[in-house]
């Protein structure tokens, strides 16, 4: 995922953000859809995501690494 951009131009360079599904390490597929879990009880449940940095040029510019991820649930 990319970074989001910050004022002044302060954003790191040279990183990106990847996230997983906690339980089973998986990475989270982009603009497809995934089953990950039914609750077995039909209560609550938390969405175990976890995120990790990751490099993707040979140099990182430090600076503001923040991103923004939008995803829909679905429940039946």
């Amino acid at each position: 995922m990319k970074l989001d951009s910050a004022p002044g131009d302060m954003t790191a360079k040279g990183g990106g953000l990847q996230l997983y599904f906690a339980p089973d390490d998986s990475a989270v597929p982009f603009s497809q859809s995934r089953y990950y879990y039914t609750s077995p009880y039909g209560r609550s449940e938390t969405v175990q995501l976890k995120a990790c940095y990751y490099q993707t040029t040979s140099a990182i510019t430090a600076g503001t690494a923040n991103a923004t991820a939008t995803f829909t649930l679905t429940c039946k």
